[in-house]
């Protein structure tokens, strides 16, 4: 009990090892954007450089707009099913305080004049929209506050149900696309000179006078404007998998110290930790930057190759789309392989326990351990050397597995040829592939 749980704790420090450095960056990121989103929601200025027009009375907008922005966490943009992201998002627009404008309602009069005031602040309305890649695509919508963050409203599980689109080789993408509508309400005054005639009659008769009057009207009015945003984001999703490499079938001498491991995910993977035999080495492929993005000012995280390696020790990742069988369920295809290898200068025997983590771009860790057998090479023993439960052995090799406490009979070169039937099974082995040529061979 002791042993697995030293591997755990080893587990344990390394991921909060990893995660301490990874968390800074993604926890200053995450505050920076929180302190700006004020100046992003509900902007007066065109961050967007969205196309401008004059204000009038029919439209007092000079522009407005939305947009898909990043997504928080993320690296280069992508997001990872581990994480609950928050879309990042802006919308602005400008509009005038008021308008007034003469308008000749009587070319006889003098020209009238409409005006409007505006009457409080404006306001958005947006609907978020979801679509997320998989053999069925899934889709969901929802109505999203006009000053704050939202977060994709699927599971993990839904999450990693999203499969790699396979004609392109890339990753699940999750597509937001943002609709609706920036409004404001304005107190509209109309002051119209029109032209009026009146006839009085007396009885001296009737008389008709003319002349301009002044009317007067006061209504509300709410003008809006259309918009539309939109953005993908590719997705990290689905558990890694495992396959030990070397030593083959988790068997090896121990002057061989080869330790060698295959992983599948749809995950990038930026850091390695192997711990072969109580040997811990730690590799990397990528390092983090927090940027500040020059148009909008939110802050994202880029990725940059950092490679690092000890000696003897290789961490490597491609893309290689591969496809998983399962037993129960449907099949998956994985995108990315890496491959971690070790090889051991100081050769050990007994079983060995390794522990691998590989960490993603986010700080996450995905362990795996396995147990190894590392046993000598052959030693001779001499005829009739007794051993521990009083048996004499013959002479020739015997290969030693110390963990396990089994000794293996082993043929060597050197070996006399009266040795080897000294085993009733080699005599056995010997009978049943003499006895069908005998049968054969007879009259």
């Amino acid at each position: 009990m002791r042993l697995p749980f030293l591997l755990l704790l080893l587990h344990f420090s390394f991921a909060a090892a990893a995660g301490a450095e990874e968390g800074g960056i993604f926890n200053a990121t995450h505050s920076l954007n929180v302190q700006i989103a004020p100046s992003l929601l509900g902007s007066q200025r065109n961050l967007a450089n969205a196309q401008e027009s004059i204000p009038s009375l029919s439209d007092p907008f000079s522009f407005a707009y939305v947009r898909v922005l990043s997504a928080d966490p993320s690296v280069d943009f992508r997001i990872s099913s581990a994480k609950n992201a928050s879309i990042i998002w802006a919308w602005g627009e400008m509009h005038a305080q008021e308008i007034s404008q003469s308008i000749d309602f009587d070319s006889r009069c003098a020209p009238g004049k409409t005006t409007i005031l505006q009457n409080g602040s404006p306001w958005g309305d947006f609907i978020a929209h979801f679509s997320l890649e998989g053999p069925l695509p899934l889709e969901k919508s929802m109505r999203i506050s006009d000053n704050g963050y939202f977060s994709p409203p699927f599971s993990q599980e839904e999450f990693d149900r999203a499969e790699i689109n396979e004609p392109n080789s890339s990753l699940p993408l999750l597509h937001v696309q943002i609709n609706g509508t920036i409004s404001a309400r304005y107190g509209k005054r109309e002051e119209k000179n029109l032209y009026v005639c009146e006839t009085t009659c007396s009885k001296y008769g009737c008389a008709t006078s003319c002349g301009c009057e002044k009317e007067v009207s006061l209504s509300s009015q709410t003008f809006s404007r259309a918009l539309f945003g939109e953005k993908s984001f590719p997705l990290e999703n689905k558990p890694a998998r495992f396959f030990v490499l070397s030593p083959i079938l988790l068997e090896q001498l121990a002057t061989s110290g080869k330790f060698s491991v295959l992983s599948f995910s749809n995950r990038i993977f930026a850091k390695a930790n192997f711990n072969p035999s109580n040997s811990p080495h730690i590799a990397s492929l990528l390092g983090l930057e927090s940027l500040r993005d020059p148009q909008y000012g939110f802050a994202c995280i880029k990725s940059r190759e950092d490679p690092s390696n000890e000696e003897n020790f290789s961490f490597s990742c491609a893309r290689n789309a591969t496809r998983m069988l399962q037993l129960s369920g449907g099949n998956s295809t994985l995108l990315y392989s890496c491959t971690v290898s070790f090889n051991e200068t100081s050769p050990q025997l007994g079983m060995l326990n390794s522990s691998l983590l590989l960490h993603d771009s986010f700080g996450d860790a995905y362990p795996f351990s396995f147990s190894s057998l590392s046993r000598n090479y052959t030693s001779q023993i001499p005829q009739g050397t007794p051993l521990s439960n009083g048996a004499q052995y013959f002479s020739g090799n015997l290969t030693h597995r110390p963990a396990t406490g089994l000794t293996m009979l082993a043929s060597h070169r050197n070996s006399d040829f009266s040795s080897f039937f000294q085993n009733g099974w080699m005599l056995l082995l010997l009978f049943l592939l003499l006895f069908p040529l005998w049968r054969f061979l007879r009259p």
